[in-house]
């Protein structure tokens, strides 16, 4: 049974990954399709810049996506220190210094 469900996980594994790049495929030649209908560019120069600019949209989203999520961590790290701290205040209420006092 064991060796049944890796065969499964295995095989939905290579879907993703199928599935993952035909998304990929569709989403260059629809920009593909961009370039040549508002850029103005011919069908092989198109063709040749989509993957760039392709590869620009995905370097951009995963380096925002990783800046967000590193900001949330630090943000839950702040409130978790925030929950656990302990005000001291005996500062507020100090006493006349030594040399105030008359002695």
């Amino acid at each position: 049974m064991k060796k049944l469900n890796a065969v499964t996980l295995a095989g939905f594994a290579l879907c993703g990954v199928l599935l993952g790049m035909k998304a990929l495929d569709l989403a260059e030649a629809g920009i593909t399709l961009l370039l040549m209908v508002w850029g103005g560019y011919a069908y092989g120069a198109a063709a040749a810049r989509a993957p760039l600019v392709l590869y620009a949209v995905l370097g951009t989203a995963a380096g925002l996506g990783l800046t967000l999520y590193e900001l949330h961590r630090e943000n839950q790290q702040y409130k978790r220190r925030a929950k656990r701290q302990v005000i001291d205040r005996t500062h507020a209420h100090a006493e006349e210094p030594e040399y105030r006092r008359g002695a």
